[in-house]
């Protein structure tokens, strides 16, 4: 990471603002306070980085506890199923995963590997038509009465 002094914001403002635009570069104020500067995109970047590391540190003991709760395991709940051997398969896999992200300081390898993971969840068909066809007659008289006695909405003007 560079070094630039506060007084090299005046002299080489150019410089230091391209050596940022590129990567983290550090300013020593008069004070001796440091400041970091970096692309809005690698702190955003870095702060999810750090959310993946906390939530894989956090979920480390349960999973190789059989008996974990799917709250033990945060954001990856889904998971709480699984067998241990699979869990832990899973663990050591997405800690392999998040050091490469870390050295790229990109969280996309993550998320991928998030997503090929997580369950693909297809919502049910749903059949207005054999919901209908599944009421008795008594249902079915109710429900027509009620929608009858439904107040048709008034249209708003767009």
């Amino acid at each position: 990471m560079e070094l630039f002094t506060a007084s090299d914001l005046s002299r080489r403002r150019r410089e230091v603002l391209d050596a940022a635009r590129h990567h983290a570069v550090l300013i020593r104020d008069t004070d001796g306070l440091m400041l970091r500067v970096a692309p809005a995109a690698t702190s955003q970047a870095e702060s999810r980085l750090r959310d993946l590391t906390q939530l894989l540190l956090s979920t480390r003991a349960a999973v190789h506890d059989a008996d974990a709760s799917p709250a033990e395991f945060a954001d990856l709940a889904w998971i709480a199923d699984w067998p241990v051997e699979r869990r832990v398969r899973f663990h050591d896999d997405f800690a392999d995963t998040l050091a490469l992200a870390l050295s790229l300081v990109n969280p996309a390898p993550v998320e991928a590997f998030l997503d090929a993971a997580r369950p693909k969840l297809t919502p049910p068909e749903f059949d207005a038509q054999a919901v209908w066809d599944d009421l008795d007659d008594k249902e079915k008289a109710l429900l027509t009465t009620r929608i009858g006695q439904m107040r048709p909405r008034r249209r708003v003007p767009v």
